[in-house]
């Protein structure tokens, strides 16, 4: 065990900008070390200015606080605490209606949507199924004012774009923003109407049918997300054209025939040119809007991941620029899109906050997605330029303010 002291740096010369003058840093060890002509010199261990654990002159520092007078002793490898003494910073928090506002989303709109939600009530026995905060916000005024139209006008949508560009996170956002209970549905080459709709069931010693997730759709008013749509088989995918077009309703053979409700919406998300896709049927895409959602740029990602950690410092721009350069190494085909992962670089972010090491999570969440051991060095080699191997929490997540929505005052 080693003691930490306080100590103000004196001298920063010769440092190359690693330390500061009248900077105060916390001592993490000290020792007494002697040169090669005999001379006994005692040396004291700070992290300095680039985030290195190096050893310097005792000289070069003056002793502002004993450890006996801080109270406490600490593991020399231990994580360095946030820097003597840090005030917290309020977050700054906003409403729905303001972070929409600021996205560039009219006021119509914004006040035309809480509109909707107010006068639609949600049945109790469907209210677990809203969501009460989205995992992150989409960042994207043009998108958000499409979509929000869209669904006003009573239309279903189809977000289609390249991967990673947040399709899945503005679906969410939507289902939040106008308070609807919520059904997701995952396509897959063998899903068939019967998945969709519903299927006979056997129950107290009689058949009965068991409602699927866009029969609940129909019925409570809820919104169906249909993930990767175009994985799905065009002849599954046919059971939906009565819903999505002016009929909107679904006839169950044998059963009911059941009208849509009013406020029931289908929001599709699909991917081109992945192995197992396909294209849609001309007379399916016809019922949807269809919202091309451009790829995130280091603004909109910086942004993104700022919502959904809220602690997150300047130092996250290092992370969107893996990203982006990761993404444009596998469109010049240099790579395969596996590590070009959305949902890979908030993962990381996640296990960093929760005290793993920044490259390690990055390595498990992103570079490990890629199983061909010369593609993973590629990617290494990219990740090495950006992340610090002697970065730690501290060097990504601080006090500073971050843009988040106080879902707890959510106004409409």
């Amino acid at each position: 065990m080693s003691k930490y002291s306080i100590a103000k740096c004196i001298d920063s010369s010769r440092s190359q900008g690693t330390l500061e003058l009248n900077k105060s840093y916390v001592v993490l060890g000290e020792r007494t070390v002697k040169s090669k002509d005999g001379v006994l010199r005692d040396e004291v261990r700070v992290t300095n200015d680039a985030g290195t654990r190096k050893w310097y002159a005792k000289s070069r520092f003056e002793i502002l606080m004993t450890s006996e007078e801080l109270g406490k002793t600490h593991d020399v490898e231990e994580k360095e605490e946030k820097k003597v003494s840090v005030t917290p910073v309020a977050k700054k928090k906003m409403t729905l209606g303001t972070f929409l506002a600021e996205q560039g989303v009219s006021k119509e709109l914004i006040q035309d949507m809480f509109e909707f939600r107010k006068r639609n009530n949600i049945d109790e026995t469907v209210k677990n199924r809203c969501i009460t905060r989205p995992s992150a916000l989409y960042v994207g005024g043009e998108v958000w004012s499409m979509a929000i139209a869209s669904i006003l006008e009573g239309h279903n949508i189809l977000l289609e774009g390249e991967k990673a560009t947040g399709k899945n996170v503005l679906a969410e956002n939507l289902a939040f923003a106008f308070g609807r209970p919520t059904w997701d549905v995952s396509m897959h080459v063998n899903i068939d109407s019967s998945s969709l709709i519903g299927d006979e069931t056997f129950k107290n010693g009689e058949v009965e049918f068991k409602p699927g997730h866009i029969y609940n759709v129909a019925r409570y008013g809820g919104f169906g997300v249909l993930d990767e749509i175009n994985m799905a088989k065009n002849e599954a995918l046919a059971v939906l054209h009565a819903i999505l077009d002016d009929r909107r309703v679904i006839d169950v053979p044998g059963y009911d025939r059941i009208k849509m409700h009013e406020c029931s919406r289908l929001i599709a998300t699909m991917n081109y040119g992945y192995v197992g896709t396909r294209e849609l049927n001309e007379a399916l895409v016809s019922r949807f809007v269809v919202i091309s959602v451009p790829s995130l740029d280091s603004k909109g990602l910086t942004n993104l991941l700022k919502s959904k950690f809220m602690d997150v410092n300047d130092n996250v721009k290092f992370l969107v620029k893996l990203f982006l350069d990761l993404q444009a190494k596998a469109k010049n085909g240099e790579i395969s899109t596996r590590s070009v992962d959305l949902r890979g670089i908030i993962n990381a972010l996640g296990l960093i906050d929760r005290g793993i090491n920044p490259r390690a999570a990055i390595t498990s969440c992103i570079v490990n997605k890629a199983f061909d051991e010369f593609e993973r060095t590629k990617i290494n080699d990219v990740v090495a330029t950006l992340i610090p191997e002697t970065w730690k929490r501290s060097d990504l997540f601080s006090t500073t303010d971050s843009l988040t929505v106080d879902f707890s005052t959510v106004k409409y």
